[in-house]
């Protein structure tokens, strides 16, 4: 199944399957977040719809989706079957990674293409 297969879900599905507890979800990434998140994704696989609902529900966390060639010979900060995790950077230059979650603002979602 390609992102562009991903049926369509009502935000409410989302919500049931994602209600990350409050230490969770603060404007700073958690490992607790990054699994609840990973539960979510293998539910729904990563999509488009997917990473726009997360932006909108976590304004202050960055979302991104990519292919996972996307990332060369990168490892992911944590790896699925179905994608992987890669953090994004805080600061005000070009965006970077980095494998320290306390220095992350965001999560780049890599899809593994079967």
């Amino acid at each position: 199944m390609t992102m562009l297969d991903t049926p369509v879900y009502e935000e409410a599905q989302l919500v049931q399957q994602f209600s990350p507890t409050p230490e969770s979800s603060s404007e700073q990434l958690s490992m607790a977040f990054l699994n609840e998140l990973a539960d979510m994704l293998i539910a729904y696989h990563p999509s488009w719809q997917t990473v726009q609902w997360l932006r909108q529900r976590f304004p202050a966390i960055r979302f991104l989706l990519c292919s996972e060639d996307d990332m060369a010979d990168r490892e992911p900060f944590l790896g699925f079957e179905e994608f992987g995790f890669y953090l994004m950077a805080g600061g005000w230059g070009c965006a970077s990674l980095t494998e320290d979650i306390d220095k992350s603002v965001g999560v780049i979602i890599a899809t593994v293409e079967s």
